[in-house]
């Protein structure tokens, strides 16, 4: 029977700091002790199993423990008792989640639906081509959103169907129609209330209506003009709420307007958005707007007058990258990103951004073509330098004039502060192959407007040691062992990394959950994966602090399983 095994714990104090009581290792056949060698179940006690060769004691019980573990490193405040959360995934079956977990682990997926949603056309017409997708909120706390989607069928008035949990029946959730290029020039995003009434394989709007998308959205609309007043075709406009859209695409063409559809159901302040098609033309974004009338004038936004970065006619700022130290030795694969504010004439305000992007060569080199000064005056650029995740440099920024094309400049990055220590069991046993997550939780305001790496991974070698290059900043740290271990997983939070330090680990004692995975009808499960969590919300409402992960294991043929996790 292959069995694949991951192990997941949360820290409590004793278990951060490498204390708490533990067993003495009994290597004898008639020991009782954790750790004891084994081959089979049976060379352990009745209440142990045996994984990867050691004995293992047996989980009793549901709960899992929360809290604060391994806050800056070390001991953390444990939490209170709160039951595990389990995610069953399998080929061919619906997402499952399980809040009341049962002692015997004796587990079953939800069967899959599926569920007709029927739009109704009206004057405004349907998408020719469009998506469907269904989000309902997760019901273990701190989950983001369950999403199923599915594209609309081709031929009109056919309904479409979506398959889901049948789980999922009476929890309220938003259907949206989604148009897809090019019927988002002329369509926008519709979103509706929606619930599977129990009984029922149709969605239902909560507030009571049909799936009828409006006969007159909103229309706001602008003109985008150049310098000299001629219009300017090129650019996109996209409405934004909360960061997802909710407009069509509106194109400036010959004449420089455009248009947006947006439905009559979003209210409040949206972010409009002008992208321009051309790499060497500037963005403009609106400040934030209500849209008070059905037909709003956005008015004339007036780009400035510059110069554009033509390849054909001027040569690229040269900027070259190496590291600050004696050495000063090219930085090689560095995203460098310039980034210029403009000046811009319009009917509402807005902020007018000119950026280009460009890595470094392996030299250090990046020659993006930029915008240049004027009049002799050099304008302004804030330049930021991110490294590549692997590397021994930090991200950075600052700020550098640009006159001409032509001008060089050299950047300085600094070496990225190590975070270097070793990984042993609870029995002190140094642990080879345990993959270490750094999560960037805050910090690094230094990248700018820069896309900063947020996850660094590093593998502890045949001494149980990792080395992990940072940039500044709090981190989330996962020690993740490989299949077929018999230990568990560590999480510890707000780990400060501002300078190189040390980080010795000890996982907590393990533990072993077994259990069985049947489908709808009560067939054993196989292949599935099964997540357990445990939750870190008394309640999914609200929270926002995501659940941790204790144990990720697969079922065999048989549609068992076993899990290691913190004991």
């Amino acid at each position: 029977m292959r069995t694949l095994l991951f192990g997941i714990a949360l820290a409590t104090g004793a278990s951060c700091a490498g204390g708490g009581a533990k067993a003495p290792l009994d290597t004898g056949a008639g020991g009782s002790g954790y750790d004891r060698v084994c081959s089979t179940d049976a060379n352990c006690v009745q209440t142990q199993g045996c994984v990867a060769g050691t004995c293992v004691d047996r989980v009793t019980g549901t709960a899992g423990t929360t809290g604060a573990a391994g806050t800056t490193g070390s001991a953390g405040a444990a939490g209170a008792a709160m039951p595990f959360a389990v995610e069953i995934r399998a080929p061919g079956i619906a997402v499952t989640e399980i809040t009341a977990v049962p002692d015997t682990w004796a587990l079953q997926a939800s069967a899959s639906v599926a569920v007709t949603a029927e739009f109704a056309t009206t004057a405004s017409g349907f998408p020719a081509n469009a998506n469907v997708l269904f989000e309902v909120p997760a019901l273990i706390p701190g989950r983001p959103a369950l999403a199923f989607e599915t594209a609309v069928p081709k031929e009109p008035g056919d309904p479409t169907e979506i398959a889901v949990p049948d789980a999922v029946r009476g929890r309220m959730g938003t259907l949206t129609l989604i148009p897809l290029p090019p019927a988002d020039l002329t369509s926008p995003p519709y979103r509706f209330s929606a619930v599977v009434p129990a009984g029922v394989d149709s969605f239902r709007n909560t507030a009571g209506t049909d799936f009828t998308l409006p006969k007159d959205n909103r229309t706001p609309h602008g003109l985008v003009l150049d310098s000299l007043m001629l219009p300017k075709p090129g650019y996109t406009a996209r409405a934004y709420q909360s960061g997802a859209l909710v407009s069509s695409a509106g194109l400036t063409n010959d004449d420089g307007k455009f248009v947006l559809f947006v439905p009559t159901a979003v209210t409040g302040a949206i972010s409009i958005q002008l992208a321009p098609m051309s790499s060497s033309d500037p963005w403009f974004t609106f400040a934030d707007i209500t849209l008070t009338t059905p037909n709003l004038d956005l008015g004339t936004i007036t780009l400035p007058a510059y110069q554009a970065p033509d390849p054909m006619k001027v040569a690229p700022v040269v900027f070259t990258v190496l590291a600050d130290d004696q050495v000063a030795a090219p930085v090689a694969g560095a995203l460098l990103r310039a980034v210029t504010m403009m000046t811009s004439v319009s009917d509402n305000p807005g902020v007018t951004r000119f950026w280009r992007e460009s890595m470094t060569d392996a030299s250090g080199v990046a020659s993006p073509y930029l915008v240049p000064g004027a009049n002799r005056v050099a304008r302004m650029y804030e330049v930021s330098v991110v490294p590549p995740a692997g590397s021994i440099y930090a991200s950075t920024c600052t700020q550098l004039p640009v006159l001409n094309g032509g001008d060089t400049a050299t950047i300085r990055v600094p070496r990225r502060p190590v975070l270097s220590g070793s990984v042993a069991s609870s029995a002190g046993t140094k642990l080879a192959g345990i993959t270490v997550v750094a999560s960037r939780t805050a910090g690094n305001a230094a990248a700018c407007s820069a896309s900063t790496p947020t996850t660094f991974t590093a593998t502890t070698d045949q001494f149980g040691a990792f080395s992990l290059p940072l940039d500044a900043g709090t981190y989330q740290l996962d020690f993740d062992p490989p299949a077929g271990s018999a230990v568990p997983r560590l999480t510890q939070f707000d780990v400060m990394v501002d300078a190189d330090a040390a980080h010795a680990v000890q996982l907590p004692r393990p533990g072993l959950i077994e259990g069985n995975v049947v489908d709808a009808a009560g067939v054993p499960l196989p292949n599935a994966t099964v997540r357990i969590f445990a939750p870190r919300c008394a309640a999914a409402a609200g929270c926002t602090m995501a659940p941790l992960l204790r144990a990720e294991t697969f079922t065999d043929t048989n549609g068992r399983f076993r899990a290691i996790v913190a004991n």
